[in-house]
């Protein structure tokens, strides 16, 4: 057998090394990327059928169009900035404005003696939370109304780290105290205390609840809100305990009652009419008021709810 010659096996060696390279190519290379390929295709399709299940156009002009309308939805961008949340246009200008009516409630306040918001969570002292105690405690004992640190759960020596929002309990109690009088409940009271004097008047079953604090991560160093709920006991006729709870909430004030027990006195011969049914004059109530504040700097408003108390709250 004639030996090649040298022409011919170099082109062999080199159509069996290009041979050798087309399939290394394919092997790590082509067949990788249709296999990824493949793959995209699959989830697209899959993509598609979601879009088509859910009632979404595939056309990307519609789908263009429906974007700008949600944005505007979302920004309500266009005409004068509402005041009201009532009349926002936009979601996040309502979310805004809902967050700021229900957390003004403590505006008046915090303006009248500290200036701003800011300056009243830093500069609050304990001296000034002990002032606002005695001063409570003084102004409510001249109206007979008692409050028992046992039962408040508060007291002129109570400390925190955040003094601040002793202070903000301390003032939920006297506007919802203040809220009860102008709408002629009387407080409950429990067993006289000890050395209260001649009159022995027990005290009112007013309770402070402990504060929550909302997040917007669990992993924020701040919240964004915090809750001062304060529960308590009164009596009083039905018509005035519906306004009070009416009176709850307004453009001044944000108390919502989130628990509510209503109970009447036992029925008696005098209180059922001819014609069986009982005429209620009084009612007694037991019912759970909050208020809440927005802290300078914390979270963003609009997140969902991460309850927790702050640490040393």
């Amino acid at each position: 057998m004639r030996p090649w010659p040298a022409q011919h096996r170099n082109l062999a060696v080199g159509l069996t090394i290009a041979v050798v390279a087309v399939g290394l190519v394919y092997m790590f290379v082509s067949r990788p990327k249709k296999r990824d390929v493949a793959d995209l295709r699959g989830e697209l399709e899959e993509k598609q059928m979601r879009l088509v299940r859910r009632g979404w156009p595939l056309n990307s002009e519609r789908l263009g169009e429906l974007l700008k309308e949600m944005n505007r939805d979302l920004d309500g961008k266009g005409g004068r900035a509402p005041k009201r949340a009532r009349d926002a246009r936009g979601i996040k200008n309502r979310a805004d404005l809902v967050l700021s009516e229900c957390t003004s409630t403590f505006d008046g306040k915090v303006r009248e003696q500290f200036g701003t918001t800011a300056d009243f969570v830093r500069g609050v002292s304990r001296l000034d939370y002990q002032e606002e105690f005695n001063r409570l405690t003084q102004e409510f004992g001249n109206r007979g109304i008692i409050l028992d640190e046992r039962i408040l759960k508060l007291g002129e020596e109570t400390s925190s780290p955040y003094t601040y929002q002793l202070v903000l309990h301390i003032w939920t109690v006297e506007m919802l105290v203040k809220l009860a009088l102008e709408h002629k409940l009387t407080f409950l009271t429990g067993p006289p205390v000890a050395g209260g004097g001649a009159a022995r008047v027990g005290p009112a079953q007013i309770t402070v609840m402990p504060m929550q604090a909302y997040l917007v991560e669990r992993a924020d160093k701040s919240p964004y809100l915090l809750e001062f709920p304060v529960r308590m006991r009164v009596k009083g006729a039905l018509v005035d305990v519906g306004a009070f709870l009416g009176a709850l909430q307004s453009e001044e004030r944000f108390l919502p009652c989130s628990h509510f027990e209503l109970t009447t006195e036992q029925p008696t011969k005098e209180t059922v009419d001819k014609e069986g049914r009982v005429r209620i004059s009084q009612v007694m109530v037991e019912l759970e008021c909050c208020a809440f504040f927005s802290i300078p700097g914390g979270g963003n408003a609009q997140s969902g709810r991460s309850g927790g108390r702050l640490p040393g709250a």
